[in-house]
């Protein structure tokens, strides 16, 4: 990995040598490390041909790598980790990942928190707990993380993320712990119904999609003119992950890390208005698959 992190650094730093030198501050690093009380520069261990990078230029690369991307760097060597770990990485996934505008100042953490470990504990998909976010039927449980159904009552009962879908974050993954009759996993917008209303990827007026299975097994976009079945229906502990990509406006759905299928939809997904959502039918459970801090 170390290798291909070079590579790609090297390649990186002739294709935008103006952009590099025009963005960054040479005392940029050096201010937030100052600010941070922690060393910017750590002396344990090589790095090759990345110490000769003059150490600003290095955060710089690696903020433009997603976080689930460095993981695969904690474990090069000390330095690396100190590097991949620093406060003044994780302060900028922050304000793009998890703030609402990117230019609010940081919030307060606890003396003893680093940055690392508070972006993920704030970046992990959870199910929302407003009522209008969150049938009265369905019950959330590890830390808001898993949902289910424990009654029939009610009509098509939802539950939507607390967080939108970006361009940052485009997907996610849930697990299917227990089926029932049917379930659908997908996505929405904030004008879809959460009780008492059409299934999700059919309903009107507002925009939303899913990977459907009841009697059948389908992938629809409501307005869309693509409906895709399935031959094989959804199972417990199968998995699906929706991804949304806002230029082309598609949806790609997966199952078992398998593409399903693909949707191009004709109403505009409009990055940070759109929702992780699921429709559960009566012992259904669901839980969110945060693969940020998976090992």
């Amino acid at each position: 990995m170390i290798q291909l992190f070079k590579s790609w650094t090297t390649n990186y730093l002739q294709k935008n040598k103006s952009e590099v030198e025009g963005m960054i501050s040479p005392h940029a690093a050096n201010e937030v490390a100052k600010k941070e009380q922690r060393p910017l520069i750590s002396t344990e261990g090589d790095l090759g041909i990345l110490e000769e990078l003059p150490k600003e230029v290095l955060f710089y690369l690696l903020v433009h790598l997603r976080p689930k991307e460095l993981r695969s760097l904690f474990l090069v060597s000390r330095k690396m980790n100190f590097y991949v770990c620093h406060d003044s990485v994780w302060t900028h996934f922050y304000k793009v990942y998890c703030a609402e505008d990117n230019t609010k100042e940081l919030p307060e953490i606890a003396p003893f928190t680093d940055w690392k470990s508070f972006f993920l504990a704030s970046s992990y998909w959870k199910w929302d707990t407003d009522a209008n976010k969150k049938a009265e039927t369905i019950v959330l449980t590890h830390n808001n993380r898993t949902a289910s159904r424990p009654t029939s009552r009610g009509s098509n009962p939802a539950v939507v993320a607390s967080q939108p879908m970006t361009r940052y974050r485009d997907s996610f993954e849930v697990e299917i712990l227990e089926r029932g009759n049917w379930l659908g996993v997908g996505f929405c917008d904030e004008k879809f119904l959460i009780h008492d209303g059409p299934t999700l990827g059919t309903q009107s007026g507002c925009v939303n999609g899913s990977f459907f299975c009841q009697d059948s097994t389908s992938l629809r976009i409501q307005g869309s003119s693509t409906k895709i079945s399935l031959d094989r229906k959804l199972q417990a502990n199968e998995r699906v992950r929706i991804r949304v990509d806002f230029d082309l406006n598609e949806v790609y759905f997966y199952r078992d890390g398998k593409l399903e299928g693909t949707i191009r939809a004709d109403s505009f997904l409009e990055d940070g208005k759109l929702f992780p959502c699921i429709n559960l039918s009566y012992g259904t459970t669901v839980t969110f698959i945060n693969d940020i801090d998976r090992k």
